[in-house]
Formats: structure tokens, sequence, C-alpha cells
């Protein structure tokens, strides 16, 4: 990863950090997702790397609060939230999805603005939620599997066929690729409830999207 330019020379495991994380954490993470081969999990550490230099993530802060003029319309029509914590500490988050408005929300925004809306949600949990929340461990039970990942909470009441046109399949399987390619193993589960009736052709669509661990 040094010698392709994705770590700094004379990076070191046990000092320095990524994004708030510890290094050997976020290398880890990687490690984890290629299921123990280094050489696929260092091609993925790069190619995240360079993703993060394309996509302007460490800019992401600076655009939600002076570009994202529409923040507020968004959350209204898409509710999402983190809450607290599990006991397992880790940090709780929520999205209603039944409350979405997928003609709505395309007239407030556009599904580019959207995609780099979830990034920042990713960033604000790594750089933030993450270190804040082992900072309340004891020093020596700090930055384990379990509680560097998240709790989420899909709640589907109210939801309908409607909610999922075209616009919407085409920002779940864009985010979905993002998060597999660039967030590994920050989901510890996920649960989905107040599930409708046709719930079960959604998932079918949903699931050929996901890595068959998760």
């Amino acid at each position: 990863a040094i010698a392709r330019g994705a770590l700094p020379s004379g990076a070191d495991l046990q000092v320095d950090t990524w994004h708030s994380h510890p290094l050997w954490h976020a290398l880890r993470r990687f490690l984890r997702a290629r299921k123990g081969d280094v050489a696929a999990a260092c091609d993925m550490f790069c190619e995240h790397a360079d993703w993060r230099r394309d996509f302007r993530t460490d800019d992401i802060l600076r655009w939600f609060n002076d570009e994202f003029h529409e923040k507020d319309a968004v959350r209204d029509v898409y509710p999402s939230f983190y809450l607290r914590q599990d006991r397992m500490g880790r940090p709780v988050y929520v999205e209603r999805l039944g409350r979405l408005d997928i003609k709505k929300l395309t007239k407030l925004t556009s599904i580019d603005r959207l995609v780099k809306y979830h990034v920042f949600e990713y960033e604000a949990l790594v750089r933030h939620h993450f270190p804040y929340l082992q900072s309340l461990r004891p020093e020596n039970d700090r930055w384990d599997d379990k509680s560097t990942q998240s709790l989420t909470i899909i709640d589907l009441k109210g939801v309908s066929l409607s909610s999922f046109r075209a616009e919407a399949r085409d920002y779940l399987s864009c985010i979905t690729k993002i998060d597999s390619c660039n967030y590994p193993e920050l989901l510890g589960n996920l649960m989905v409830i107040n599930t409708p009736f046709f719930f079960r052709g959604v998932w079918a669509v949903v699931k050929p999207m996901l890595d068959p661990a998760t």
C-alpha cells in the first residue's frame, strides 16, 4: 500500500490513523473483507484510497454544511438519523424508509447528490461517532471488531410499491456498491421492521446486490 501511494512512506501501524481510526484497525477491516487474502485486501485498500481522492471525501463535511442546502427538506422526505447506542456500545442508525416519497425527493435533489449525502453519513460514522464511542470505553477495550460496527434499523412502516421506482433501484444499487467496496466490515447487524406483504419480492431484487457473506 505504501509502494502504491495509498499510505505515506514510513506509515506506522501502531501510531498512524486512517481518518480517525487506528491504521491497523482500518487495514484489518479490508483484510477481513477479503477473507484473509493479503494481496486482495491490498488491492481493495488501494482502490479505496483512489476512490476517496476521486470522490473528494476529505471535503465532504464542508460540502454538506456549505453546499447541500436541501438537507433539511431531504431529511423530512427521507428521515434517517443516529439514535444513541445499543447494549454492545455500537451506534444505532435508523432509516424510516416507509416515509420515503421518491417523486418528491427527486424534485428536491439529484441521485448524485443523494449518493454524496449517503457517503457523508458514512464519513460521519467513521470520523465522529466511532471515535467518540470508543473514547467512552476502557482503554484496553477499544477498537475491537464488534464495537466498531453499527446496528442499522430499516423501518418499512407505510412503504408502498411506488417507493421502489427505477430511481430508487438505481440509488440502492449505487450505494450498495460504494458501501461494500469502501466501508467494509462496518455493519454489525441490520434489522428490517414493519415489513409489508410484498417485502419478499423486494428482497428477491435486493439480495443479489449484497455480498453472500453479508
